[in-house]
């Protein structure tokens, strides 16, 4: 089995800004991950995604 991992891109998704800073972000289960966070909008997301290269095609 393998993965892959996918970086997200630095700019905001909801506002398209590009001033964004990184910060430990609760994800509602206990547990922290960092994340990008918009200084504009103030939006979080993950700095990137796992994906299973041997999912279907």
């Amino acid at each position: 089995m393998g993965f892959r991992v996918i970086y997200h891109a630095q700019v905001c998704p909801e506002c398209g800004s590009r001033d964004v800073s990184t910060q430990d972000v609760p994800t509602g289960d206990g547990i922290t991950e960092t994340a990008y966070v918009c200084d504009n909008c103030h939006l979080a997301w993950p700095m990137a995604c796992i994906s299973d290269l041997d999912g279907p095609s």
